[in-house]
């Protein structure tokens, strides 16, 4: 509870330098909209010395995931976005794949709609494959106030740290063109008993 009442920027921040000192970090407390994107995105690439590795889109908002995918198909810079983790609970089916190529991902849907639209060709994102998790009415509850689960507490820093792992690959080269296909498929056949000649699923 020691962050209560603090700015999510500033905590950040403060997070960031007790990890590495070295760090030069530059928050802004704005809301990310639509109709200021470019603006702060000037401003940040002028605070960045003119560049910028890699774009996080972590934003809530549907219009300013679009404008931000359609300003990164304008200028060309390197960016993942972050999809739904409501009615979500299995971590292990989180990927990263092309919007387009999405399953079972309400937001996800919505986007590939939308960028179709507006002639936004690709756009790398972060989305759970999993069938969302119905829940029941609270008893006693109208269907407008049923409960629902949400997002779970344990999804959000997951999410984060598999973009993470996206954007280091990128930038350091290591892994980022591997395909790891051969190896899920793998995993799946071990699990289903199917790789003849191997015992808990060693090679």
């Amino acid at each position: 509870e020691s962050t209560v009442g603090q700015r999510k920027v500033d905590v950040m921040a403060a997070m960031v330098g007790d990890i590495n000192p070295g760090c030069r970090v530059f928050a802004h407390d704005a809301f990310v909209l639509a109709e200021n994107l470019e603006d702060l995105f000037e401003t940040c690439l002028e605070e960045a010395d003119g560049h910028i590795d890699y774009v996080v889109d972590a934003i809530d908002t549907v219009s300013t995931k679009l404008a931000l995918a359609a300003l990164a198909q304008e200028r060309g810079f390197e960016l993942i976005s972050s999809m739904g983790g409501a009615k979500k609970i299995h971590p292990e089916c989180l990927r990263i794949a092309d919007v387009h190529k999405t399953v079972n991902c309400s937001l996800a849907r919505i986007m590939r709609k939308e960028c179709r639209k507006r002639g936004i060709r690709h756009l790398r994102v972060l989305y759970s494959c999993e069938e969302p998790v119905r829940i029941a009415a609270a008893p006693g509850a109208a269907r407008s106030e049923r409960s629902d689960l949400g997002t779970a507490s344990f999804m959000p820093p997951i999410i984060g740290q598999m973009i993470a792992g996206e954007v280091l690959r990128h930038i350091s080269g290591l892994g980022a063109d591997d395909d790891i296909s051969a190896a899920l498929a793998m995993h799946d056949a071990a699990q289903k008993g199917q790789l003849a000649g191997k015992r808990g699923g060693r090679a």
